[in-house]
């Protein structure tokens, strides 16, 4: 057996013959089921565009400066708010509106219709090639659960179908890697811990994170090496569309 054999399966903590049995999956979101980037700024691109044409002086060139300074001023006043990222984006939006002249009321009204455009097209989801036809396929063999610091709606799309719940950060007390969003993603499964395969792309917050509880694991990810050493992911994947070739469903 080849020196690149054996570090491949030292890297998937399985040898040839094996396979990771497990009873339940739980998935990141965002970068693991698909490109969050270009989701983003396309939907940055539609509210500045749609709160254009309401208040087009106000608006002006919308300078992404102002508001990454407001952010970070919110963030350090009131660190809860940073992962309650859509209680955030509207609290920058209103502050950056004050800051344009208008009222606190008028401030909050604008806010609201530049956010509800924001999510509008940050729900317009494109997935990575062949993930919805996986995520079909392993619904029928184990319980499904989203969890995400982001604040996609998963349950609303097409494939809400395949999941039992999603889980966002916004309604916990800290996002992952903190274990309380974990512990009641395995509380709903009734699952113990080491049955839950968790996949996603963040090392710390999806990986160590899970690892911690007990929780095997899938990291997504291109990278050749872990951040650390001490926590080995059970699986090293490129696509979540490789699930498939490894897992089986635990007796």
């Amino acid at each position: 057996m080849t020196k690149a054999i054996l570090e491949l399966l030292e890297k998937n903590r399985m040898s040839v013959n094996t396979f990771l049995y497990i009873k339940a999956i739980t998935f990141d979101l965002d970068n693991t089921l698909w490109d969050n980037t270009g989701i983003i700024e396309s939907a940055d691109k539609a509210m500045i565009e749609k709160l254009r044409r309401l208040v087009p002086k106000k608006i002006g060139d919308c300078e992404t400066l102002p508001i990454q300074l407001i952010r970070e001023k919110i963030a350090e006043s009131e660190p809860g708010l940073v992962h309650r990222v859509s209680a955030m984006r509207k609290r920058v939006l209103t502050e950056w509106f004050i800051t344009k002249g208008c009222e606190v009321e008028e401030a909050n009204k604008l806010a609201l219709i530049g956010f509800n455009e924001f999510y509008k097209e940050r729900q317009k989801i494109k997935f990575f090639p062949g993930v919805e036809e996986i995520l079909s396929n392993l619904s029928k063999l184990f319980p499904l659960g989203a969890i995400t610091n982001g604040n996609a709606d998963i349950l609303s799309m097409p494939v809400g179908s395949f999941f039992k719940f999603s889980l966002t950060a916004e309604d916990f007390l800290a996002p992952k890697p903190e274990k309380d969003i974990f512990l009641f993603a395995i509380k709903k499964l009734n699952v113990s811990p080491q049955n839950i395969l968790h996949v996603g792309d963040n090392f710390n917050d999806d990986i160590l994170g899970a690892s911690l509880l007990g929780m095997r694991t899938a990291w997504i990810t291109k990278k050749q090496s872990n951040p650390q050493n001490n926590v080995i992911p059970d699986l090293t994947l490129k696509t979540v569309t490789d699930l498939p070739k490894y897992i089986r469903l635990s007796d």
